[in-house]
């Protein structure tokens, strides 16, 4: 570690290998999130640096000083906002079998969206849960409620069935409650499903036909 310390360029310059993908990576949906995941990284390491190996100027065992540790701090905290800013326009796709899928994915990219939907990433041997968890840091989920299942409660004398939402859909949606902020993750609803009553006060649009229904306030929430 002293060795890579004894020039803050050095540094700078390994932080720029790690960081700057070609051409390929950048088009490629996992680099952004690598990115991130590389810069929080580095931004927790700081932390070690500091304690250990930052002095009051720099001297020839390798210590950092002051200065160039703060110019450090300020190159990698800079990289996380261009980072973040290029995450925000990512928006990850909660859905079922419905067909609306394809319409929801025509809207977002029309609002200069890149909607992730998990059929479309790489399988590399994980499991779905993993996918979410590796492609989870974005800033806003939409959640796509369909009448894709049926459902009725036992209670009931005569078995009433329901439009609901599938499991996974349901979820999913709780997950990025957690993760990200009910206020982040939005509820496109369409007529004729049934929502559980936790959602009540959510960020549910309700839709009977088509997204041109909500396309307003979609927009005004991912804005």
């Amino acid at each position: 570690m002293k060795d890579r310390l004894q020039n803050v360029n050095d540094l700078l310059l390994v932080c720029t290998e790690i960081l700057e993908g070609n051409e390929k990576e950048v088009r490629d949906l996992r680099f952004i999130f690598n990115k991130i995941k590389t810069l929080n990284n580095l931004a927790s390491q700081l932390m070690d640096i500091k304690k250990y190996y930052v002095g009051e100027s720099e001297r020839e065992d390798g210590l950092l000083s002051k200065p160039a540790y703060q110019r450090l701090c300020e190159y990698v905290e800079n990289l996380k906002k261009e980072a973040n800013r290029e995450l925000s326009s990512y928006v990850f796709v909660i859905h079922g079998h419905s067909a609306d899928i394809s319409e929801l994915e025509s809207t977002l990219k029309l609002m200069d969206k890149n909607p992730i939907f998990i059929k479309d990433l790489d399988n590399n041997n994980t499991s779905f849960i993993e996918k979410i968890e590796n492609y989870s840091c974005v800033k806003y989920a939409v959640a796509l409620l369909t009448p894709d299942d049926w459902g009725a409660t036992k209670e009931s004398n005569q078995l009433v069935l329901r439009g609901r939402a599938r499991q996974n859909v349901i979820f999913e949606l709780g997950y990025f409650f957690g993760k990200i902020g009910r206020d982040k993750t939005i509820c496109l609803v369409k007529d004729g499903v049934e929502i559980p009553s936790d959602l009540d006060g959510c960020s549910n649009l309700k839709y009977k036909e088509n997204m041109n229904e909500i396309l307003v306030e979609l927009k005004k929430y991912l804005s």
